[in-house]
């Protein structure tokens, strides 16, 4: 199954438990291979303040606030990489472990697995149908990856690995969840082309990612301080 062959909606619900107020947050992503946009909404059907739209054939994101009527463009080339001095990120061999469940989410066959991480057991359960869309989004937010071992999540490397999209993941502390995340809909269909651009007439603002150009600029800086001492 190629990237391209999936267009349209999907629709999500994340439930967060681990403050003393509950919170709910609702995700639509409009998604074309590895292109992507991405809304807030919250209860009642508020939106939220602005939106993302990855664009992994230019490699590039934008980030859209409607409220200014602006979006910042950060370019996603060659940056927060091995070569530019950052660490590589050590993958967890076996992170998952499967159960042997089965069982169908809007109307796509999943099984479940479960993973280990900071004491907390993750229940998920993922189809291999929508795998293309994993390995789109993994490529896309691969880009901007500037994790370090602690902070890797080995179980979701695993599922963009093995090509299976979550459908439903809860996270428990215990016997208490903490965290449920859930597709709620998903909508196969036309995603115009406008969708994946930043708004008509919107400002736009850049921000330079290369990170070794950032230290060299600090580096200067820097220098050019203690010269002035």
């Amino acid at each position: 199954m190629s990237l391209a062959q999936f267009e349209g909606v999907i629709e999500m619900k994340i439930s967060d438990s681990t403050d003393s107020s509950p919170k709910v947050t609702f995700y639509e992503l409009s998604v074309k291979g590895n292109l992507v946009s991405a809304e807030t909404h919250y209860p009642g059907g508020t939106a939220g303040e602005g939106r993302f739209i990855f664009r992994g054939d230019r490699k590039v994101l934008w980030i859209v606030s409607d409220s200014e009527k602006s979006y910042l463009e950060i370019s996603l080339h060659d940056t927060l990489t091995a070569k530019n001095g950052l660490p590589n990120i050590s993958r967890q061999p076996n992170a998952l472990t499967v159960t042997g469940k089965t069982g169908m989410i809007q109307g796509y066959p999943c099984e479940e697995f479960v993973a280990e991480e900071s004491g907390r057991t993750i229940h998920i359960w993922g189809t291999p149908k929508l795998g293309n869309i994993t390995e789109g989004l993994r490529k896309a937010f691969g880009e901007m990856e500037a994790k370090t071992a602690e902070d890797a999540s080995g179980w979701e490397d695993e599922l963009a690995r093995r090509r299976i999209f979550p459908m439903k993941v809860v996270t428990m502390h215990g016997d208490v969840v903490e965290q449920t995340q859930e597709v709620t809909r998903i909508d196969k269909r036309k995603i115009p082309a406008s969708t994946f651009e930043p708004p008509e007439g919107y400002e736009k603002h850049s921000f330079d990612l290369d990170v070794q150009k950032m230290l060299r600029q600090l580096q200067e800086q820097s220098q050019g301080d203690s010269t002035k001492e």
